[in-house]
């Protein structure tokens, strides 16, 4: 009774006897999609960031080009 009980053990439906898995049924790698929505978001943030950058740089440029330079001393009394 022992080599029948053995034989009546549960087999799941998407393997065939011999242990395979059916053709169509296997297991394939998932795309990770939270790495690429992470990779997504650090990107933006550096592009962000970058144009923060030039932004930033753009503004401070002309304030300094616009202030006059101070003259030399001996050049006013020529």
């Amino acid at each position: 009774m022992a080599a029948r009980a053995a034989g009546n053990l549960f087999v799941p439906s998407f393997v065939d006897p011999l242990g395979h898995p059916r053709q169509g049924e296997c297991n394939l790698a998932k795309p990770n999609f939270g790495y690429q929505k992470r990779q997504k978001e650090l990107e933006k943030k550096r592009k962000k960031e970058e144009k923060m950058k030039k932004k930033l740089e753009r503004s401070t440029t002309p304030a300094a080009e616009e202030t006059p330079a101070p003259a030399p001393e001996g050049a006013d009394q020529a």
